[in-house]
């Protein structure tokens, strides 16, 4: 099992990570050419691969994270940076929509988190994701925390 320092670690290392991808959305967004992306014609900031590797950057941390068995407070702290992000980050919507998207790689952590923790962390997401504006991972997402929260 891993300490307290090597769980900090992590969330230092995963807002690296998002801190980077942002900046790098941001980056593609401010240099893309006019027309970029529309209509498929031309290659825009979403083609852009850095997209799918902050995702597997983003998996590859979260197991790490995963195999050191950590508690649930921890576990509460890192899913919540995660969650917030597309709160934090609307802009630019290239980075947004992955920010979305890379929820899904937290699904199994949700079963480390105690019911207290489950329910604090579902509590915020119902009220910051509308449910008429909910894509099909945070569905999901809803659903594992609403259970995990009333074990």
């Amino acid at each position: 099992m891993e300490d307290n320092g090597s769980r900090s670690v992590a969330l230092a290392q995963l807002t690296e990570l998002y801190d980077e991808y942002v900046a790098k959305c941001e980056k593609l967004e401010q240099e893309k050419k006019p027309f970029a992306g529309v209509l498929g014609l031309t290659k825009g900031p979403a083609d852009d691969p850095c997209h799918e590797r902050f995702a597997q950057d983003v998996g590859a941390l979260l197991e790490r994270f995963r195999a050191g068995e950590p508690g649930s407070e921890e576990t509460r702290e890192l899913l919540r940076f995660c969650y917030e992000a597309p709160v934090r980050h609307p802009e630019p919507r290239c980075a947004y929509w992955m920010l979305l998207a890379v929820h899904a790689l937290g699904l199994d952590l949700i079963e480390r988190l105690d019911a207290g923790d489950a329910a604090e962390l579902y509590a915020w997401y119902d009220a910051a994701f509308p449910r008429r504006q909910r894509v099909p991972v945070q569905k999901k997402l809803i659903e594992r925390l609403k259970k995990a929260a009333a074990r």
